[in-house]
């Protein structure tokens, strides 16, 4: 729903929405590069037109930097069978990502190993779970969090 935005290579996204009504169903983008404006098509609400971004001034040869822990959402979420889990390091450290059930019980272990700094991706395969809410963990000495996704067969 809606027109999202991401300037880091799809890890984090931002609503581009501004000028939409709210929780439209987006159908069609296009780019016209002549007047530097994004149309939209909706279901049920017209089209709509709004300006672009201004274009970045530099291009890192490394790709973008993170400054502070963050595990993202699972994606797709829900999933069957398989989702990709990604996390950020601003440092190397010892690295624990776990998948547990709605009462605790771990169900998998998905890294448990140093990691160096940077963007990291797990692919994780729940074809032999059950359909349901499970829980996904990242631990570090310095960071936990943890996020719900959801099986469904």
């Amino acid at each position: 729903l809606g027109v999202f935005i991401s300037d880091d290579g799809g890890i984090t996204w931002e609503p581009f929405s501004d000028g939409l009504p709210q929780a439209v169903l987006v159908l069609d983008l296009s780019i016209s590069p002549l007047n530097r404006k994004l149309r939209v098509a909706t279901h049920g609400n017209g089209a709509y037109e709004r300006d672009l971004l201004e274009p970045s001034v530099g291009i890192s040869r490394h790709g973008p930097q993170i400054t502070e822990f963050r595990l993202d959402q699972n994606y797709p979420n829900p999933f069957n069978p398989t989702t990709k889990i990604r996390f950020g390091l601003p440092q190397a450290t010892k690295v624990r990502l776990e998948v547990c059930n709605l009462i605790g019980q771990r169900v998998a272990v998905l890294v448990d190993e140093q990691k160096p700094a940077g963007f990291h991706e797990v692919n994780f395969d729940g074809r032999d779970m059950a359909s349901g809410m499970y829980f996904y963990r990242i631990q570090t000495a310095e960071f936990t969090a943890t996020k719900k996704m959801l099986m469904m067969k």
